[in-house]
């Protein structure tokens, strides 16, 4: 039988396009429909179509090429109903499996970018993660193969994935809203959860292998390592060797691990930790993640009563850069420590120091000064 040619499919995709970023939802569905029942669609425009399908249940009216230079961390507003949301998901995975069948490398990264636009900030939130969580896990172990193209979208999706587990299991908020079922049944959610810690440990050590071969990118390892201790929370007895030989090895994580452990541990090697932190900061383009280390580092010494290692670390603080989001949070610390001083020297009502400095530290925190 005569095959059609693929210009007519690539010139009604860009039509479909122009339809969608126009927010045209009615024409633009009776295209893409046209599109994915046509038996002689190309595999590659048919993926793309799914893609826009997606764009259309989410009713997102923004350019579709922005996909392919999408940058991370950046997402859309979806206001749709859960129902139209989890129809855009199921669009999403169609045409990545059908990317994966026939190994079409870069609309399985189109994919993901399509993915994280409609669902990054409903992750974020912790919004239908019923819809969003397995999806999410799949696309992850998609992207496994082809990492080398995109490394950056894989290792996001893997933090992302047990950050999410973890809020559900934290929260116990495992169960289904009513107007909407799981993606993308009941069983096979309830089957995933049931290997939900050992997803949690797998996704931490294949971003934390990913990190480390990209030394610019280390900044992550605090998150692998926060997300770690939460599991380990949850389930003491569950750890990762991959994890734990980088606490053993790196000071500063292993620093990190303790004073955010479940039971603190003393810190003493002071000097070895402010040289590993110039090492870190030599290594990395961007030093907030040391930074706020820093100041974990010191609100640990002032719980733990200790002067000297919270001036030490204070000292070390004035290389951040004036315009950093974090000097609030640095003079707080500062004034902490000034107010705990004084309270120690003063013959008047140390209690009522420390209760002032505690609504003062409250009222910063939440941004009502």
């Amino acid at each position: 039988m005569y095959r059609k040619q693929a210009t007519p499919y690539l010139d009604r995709i860009q039509s479909l396009k122009a339809l969608i970023a126009h927010g045209t939802w009615g024409p633009a569905t009776t295209e893409a429909d046209f599109l994915l029942v046509d038996q002689y669609i190309p595999d590659r425009e048919y993926v793309q179509t799914c893609f826009a399908q997606a764009f259309i249940m989410a009713e997102l009216a923004e350019s579709m090429d922005d996909l392919f230079r999408f940058e991370k961390g950046k997402s859309a507003s979806v206001k749709v109903r859960a129902q139209s949301f989890r129809n855009a998901i199921s669009f999403i995975m169609e045409g990545l499996n059908r990317a994966v069948e026939k190994q079409l490398v870069d609309l399985i990264v189109m994919a993901a970018s399509c993915y994280f636009k409609l669902s990054l900030d409903a992750i974020i939130n912790k919004q239908w993660c019923y819809i969003i969580m397995v999806p999410l896990a799949s696309l992850v172990k998609h992207l496994i193969v082809c990492k080398k193209e995109c490394a950056d979208y894989f290792t996001q999706a893997s933090l992302l994935l047990s950050d999410l587990i973890l809020h559900m299991l934290e929260e116990k908020d495992t169960t289904k809203a009513q107007e909407v079922l799981p993606w993308p049944t009941n069983d096979e959610y309830t089957v995933f959860l049931s290997a939900a810690n050992q997803t949690i440990l797998t996704s931490l050590e294949n971003a934390l292998s990913e990190i480390l071969q990209h030394p610019k990118e280390n900044n992550l390892q605090f998150i692998v390592v926060r997300n770690y201790l939460r599991h380990l929370r949850l389930n003491p007895t569950s750890k990762s060797t991959q994890i734990e030989n980088l606490l053993q090895n790196d000071t500063i994580m292993k620093t990190f691990s303790s004073i955010h452990a479940s039971t603190p541990t003393s810190i003493n090697d002071t000097a070895s930790i402010m040289k590993a932190v110039d090492n870190k900061m030599q290594q990395t383009h961007n030093c907030d993640h040391v930074f706020a280390f820093l100041l974990d580092l010191a609100e640990y010494a002032i719980k733990t009563d200790s002067s000297k290692l919270c001036k030490e670390v204070l000292e070390k603080m004035k290389l951040m850069q004036p315009s950093s989001k974090l000097n609030i949070r640095r003079e707080l610390v500062q004034l902490q420590l000034e107010l705990n001083e004084s309270a120690k020297i003063e013959s008047g009502n140390p209690h009522k120091t420390s209760y002032n400095l505690k609504r003062l530290s409250h009222a910063i925190r939440q941004g009502k000064i």
